[in-house]
């Protein structure tokens, strides 16, 4: 009992925001008997009372960010005092239910009920998710995929709320003097390949470093599929120095000592024939790594990383990739003494 009290009381010190907004994480469930639950990954509160019940009906729908605090304790009319309104929305504001929404104008200008679905999942790592998705809206993304698997990897994009996403059928495609491509300040190029074609990645490689493009790879081909590296220039280990380790340890293996010219082959995953399935998940997949980078919800896995999947298993295996000292890529060419002149 003492407890209770003691709870109510440091409530009531809570100072309220200016215009209160429902958490955006919040599932809010009718239990019965008058109970509302308000429930969130690893999180549930309920109110365990019927006049707080009715409160919460009246003036649920104000909680969206566009009223002030004044207006939301005046809206009980006859039916609940300010004081009553208030003391409510101190029990959820102490409780994390309840943030300041800091920028209403922007809120009520853009229209972002039809993305409810992409916020909300955003909020369960960020205490700012509108923000996080302005980011994914905003974003350019060029991907480079055959025509078959474009339509998986628009799928997921437009999914998630990316608004512009240039497609190519290949890399050869991807021209700098191409009209579209100058346009474009891309934030992230996404090449697929149907297979581990180290020759195509490598080129992709040469021309991401020049251009000072990030990138993200992906290989896919029946019922396997390589994810990543995702490689920021000059800064990440790149594809060059995947192969360098690729072919350092293949060389080293006895049974394979008689392959020629391996670095000039294309190194097949599988067969062929993809399913759309297995498609759709990769580029769920693919979706969500570069959602990671881009709003920095949580680090991205495949920078330093190469993720392989297969149709036989949900758990991907992690390939570590090393920076190649050295590597004629991804490490400057500027001579160690020259850091002496600047």
């Amino acid at each position: 009992m003492e407890d209770t009290v003691l709870n109510i009381l440091d409530n009531l010190k809570v100072q309220l925001p200016r215009i209160p907004k429902l958490a955006a994480w919040a599932s809010v469930v009718d239990v019965g008997d008058s109970r509302l639950q308000f429930r969130g990954n690893d999180f549930i509160f309920t109110l365990e009372n019927e006049l707080f019940f009715n409160v919460f009906k009246k003036i649920h729908t104000q909680l969206d960010g566009n009223h002030s605090l004044n207006d939301i304790l005046d809206s009980g009319s006859d039916s609940f005092r300010p004081t009553t309104i208030e003391f409510l929305l101190k029990t959820l504001y102490a409780n994390g239910l309840i943030h300041e929404n800091k920028d209403p104008e922007k809120t009520q200008q853009e229209n972002w009920a039809p993305f409810s679905s992409q916020i909300n999942f955003l909020s369960r790592f960020t205490s700012t998710p509108l923000a996080a998705f302005q980011k994914i809206r905003s974003a350019k993304i060029v991907v480079t995929a055959q025509p078959q698997l474009q339509k998986n990897f628009n799928a997921c994009l437009t999914g998630m709320g990316f608004k512009e996403a240039l497609f190519f059928n290949s890399f050869e495609e991807l021209k700098p003097s191409s009209p579209d491509f100058e346009e474009t300040n891309i934030d992230l190029l996404i090449p697929v390949s149907e297979k581990l074609d180290f020759k195509l990645f490598s080129d992709i490689n040469s021309f991401c470093h020049a251009m000072g493009i990030k990138f993200c790879c992906m290989a896919i081909e029946s019922d396997k599929a390589l994810l990543g590296p995702m490689v920021i220039p000059f800064q990440s280990p790149c594809i060059a120095c995947l192969k360098s380790r690729y072919f350092a340890h293949e060389k080293a293996l006895p049974h394979l000592n008689d392959i020629k010219n391996s670095e000039e082959r294309e190194i097949n995953i599988g067969i062929s024939e993809n399913i759309d399935p297995f498609v759709s998940v990769m580029a769920g997949e693919m979706v969500l790594e570069i959602t990671r980078y881009l709003t920095g919800i949580a680090p991205p896995k495949t920078i330093g990383g190469v993720y392989e999947y297969s149709g036989l298993s949900p758990i991907p295996k992690r390939h570590q990739i090393f920076k190649v000292p050295g590597c004629m890529e991804c490490s400057h060419k500027t001579p160690k003494t020259a850091i002496w002149g600047s």
